[in-house]
């Protein structure tokens, strides 16, 4: 599984990859005999499985018998995905001591893609004018995000105020606020476009 937690709107890969680390998924005692691979999802509106050669979404292809898959995160929420593979009953040593069915799940955790909230709208970029200053409110709660600016921005745009998230901006020219997420392990940031620019009415 390539993440256990994906943001709305993005994909992901599922493979299976062998009995072991090092296995391919025709290692399973030399595979003479076919295997049966199925998919399934504990809901189906957290997650769709899509096939991992399916090219267009006009054509559909089955995702049954496959090592490997895409998942599109719809919506957020928590899902358990299963892979189970059977073995064709003349096969006795694909699996360790004759077993007939190999299974795994895992449990995927969808998130809503990270935003602005305040300013109210979404839009791909925030310009501002020269010395005037905003309130970012991200849509994640308090204590799970810090903004900053990058230091090659330093001179055009600061962070500062209350829960330091006011933006304040001095010269024109573009640059970049980070929204980083502190709550998890990994490195996972947002980088929202910002426009110091002169606005004419």
């Amino acid at each position: 599984l390539s993440s256990n937690r994906l943001e709305q709107g993005t994909l992901a890969w599922a493979r299976i990859d062998g009995l072991a680390d090092d296995e391919t998924p025709f290692a399973f005692g030399g595979a003479k005999y076919p295997l049966r691979v199925k998919w399934t999802l504990g809901t189906h509106t957290v997650l769709q499985i899509i096939s991992a050669f399916q090219t267009s979404t006009a054509i559909r292809t089955s995702v049954q018998n496959q090592f490997e898959v895409l998942l599109s995160a719809r919506e957020p929420g928590q899902v358990q995905l299963r892979v189970a593979v059977e073995i064709e009953p003349n096969a006795k040593l694909h699996f360790y001591r004759g077993a007939r069915l190999y299974e795994d799940r895992a449990t995927v955790v969808v998130v809503e893609g990270t935003q602005l909230l305040q300013p109210a709208i979404q839009p791909r970029s925030i310009r501002i004018t020269p010395n005037a200053q905003i309130q970012l409110k991200p849509n994640r709660a308090d204590g799970t995000f810090a903004l900053r600016v990058p230091q090659q921005f330093a001179s055009q745009l600061t962070i500062g105020g209350d829960s330091n998230a006011v933006l304040k901006a001095f010269s024109i020219g573009d640059a970049v606020v980070e929204l980083q997420h502190i709550s998890i392990p990994h490195n996972e940031s947002t980088f929202i476009p910002i426009s110091v620019c002169i606005i004419d009415f």
